[in-house]
């Protein structure tokens, strides 16, 4: 985060991770990631990336910062369970969660009001599924590739971005709803249609119930 008084986006930069053969994989959870920026020389980096094998990235809170959120190049890398708000991108390129080539795992994320795609994705392999993605300009999801995908997007609720999906179709069990948050936060009331809405091949929630959409 930044140590500024007065924080705000690209107060410092960004977080790097790199992992490659015998290194083994990285985690990175419940971090609160804020205020990041680019840098220079400017290129199209994120608040958390990820160059490895199969890392793993969880439980965080991603948002304010003037860079995308989340980005993963390469590998089989689980994204999950992260809260992704109001990030912001000069290179319109990313938003919520960037994703390019590799098969990476895309679960039960809240991505809500990020400049750009909610999920921009250059992977032709992989899954999304169980996300909130809501709110985000341009795109949902967007897919975007010169070869055909394999790519699983099923279970999500895709609502209110300026375009919902952008070269993909959505999945057969998608929804698109208000996820009904809490007033002053990004949790779900009670009679939200994203309650027992995931993927019922999935993990279930810790009550036993059928997971929720979202983080």
């Amino acid at each position: 985060t930044s140590n500024a008084t007065s924080p705000a986006p690209n107060d410092w930069l960004h977080l790097t991770i790199s992992t490659s053969g015998s290194q083994g994989a990285s985690i990175i959870k419940y971090c609160i990631v804020e205020y990041g920026g680019q840098g220079s020389p400017s290129i199209n980096n994120t608040a958390i990336g990820i160059y490895g094998n199969l890392d793993t990235c969880s439980y965080n809170t991603v948002r304010y910062n003037y860079v995308s959120g989340i980005g993963t190049w390469g590998g089989s890398t689980i994204i999950s369970f992260n809260l992704i708000h109001d990030n912001d991108t000069r290179f319109r390129v990313g938003g919520g969660i960037y994703t390019q080539n590799g098969a990476p795992k895309v679960y039960n994320n809240t991505i809500v009001n990020n400049d750009f795609s909610g999920i921009y994705t250059q992977s032709n392999k992989g899954e999304i599924y169980n996300n909130i993605i809501v709110g985000n300009t341009t795109s949902g999801i967007k897919f975007s590739s010169s070869s055909s995908t394999e790519l699983k997007v099923d279970y999500n609720n895709v609502e209110d971005n300026d375009l919902n999906y952008d070269g993909i179709d959505a999945g057969s069990n998608d929804l698109s709803v208000d996820p009904l948050f809490v007033d002053d936060g990004y949790e779900l009331t009670m009679s939200s249609s994203c309650i027992d809405a995931g993927d019922p091949n999935s993990a279930k929630d810790p009550d036993g119930s059928r997971s929720d959409l979202g983080a």
